[in-house]
């Protein structure tokens, strides 16, 4: 995950670690690598905010949860997904935080921010298909109008694949919610 300032990377490694990049682009400096934050959650899927000001990440515990920490972290996390959770991605312009329910379901939640402060809303399913297991397979697009990612239909690795895209995406979210 990078914020829009291409300055930090964020990737998983035993954990979640940032380096800094700085410099010509031809010639990037690296920065040693560091930890996100300290504590017992061991993080994985982490993704910045597009401000570059928020971690969201899942935990590698017991059961894996969505939460959100401050970047760099200056103490405080809240917790977004309900009954487990992964593969978190931020809406680029819309309040809200994506992720991949227990139940590989897309969940869509609100959020605020307040100072230093983050809450979140009760997450919604989005009715899409089943997403792959492993790996984050979705992105939101930086207009907020769509949602690219790789859906299963079930098919044997003999049948061709195909790749769905939702178009006006967080409009639907939006529209399906209100109940129209």
């Amino acid at each position: 995950a990078t914020p829009p300032d291409g300055k930090t990377l964020v990737y998983p490694s035993d954990g979640c670690w940032a380096v800094s990049v700085d410099g010509d682009p031809d010639r990037p400096r690296v920065s040693e690598p560091r930890k996100c934050f300290d504590g017992p959650d061991r993080a994985v899927d982490g993704d910045l905010s597009p401000d570059g000001r928020w971690l969201a990440y899942a935990t590698q515990l017991s059961q894996s949860e969505i939460y959100v920490r401050s970047f760099p972290d200056t103490g405080g996390k809240w917790q977004v997904s309900l009954g487990g959770g992964g593969r978190p991605a931020w809406s680029w312009r819309a309040s809200e935080l994506l992720f991949v329910s227990a139940r590989e379901e897309l969940m869509t939640a609100p959020y605020r921010i307040l100072g230093n402060s983050f809450s979140s809303g009760t997450p919604k399913r989005w009715p899409t298909p089943s997403i792959f297991d492993g790996q984050r397979l979705y992105t939101v697009a930086p207009d907020d109008r769509s949602v690219i990612m790789l859906v299963s239909d079930d098919v044997s690795p003999q049948q061709e694949q195909r790749v769905s895209i939702l178009l006006n995406f967080l409009d639907e979210v939006r529209r399906r919610l209100s109940g129209q």
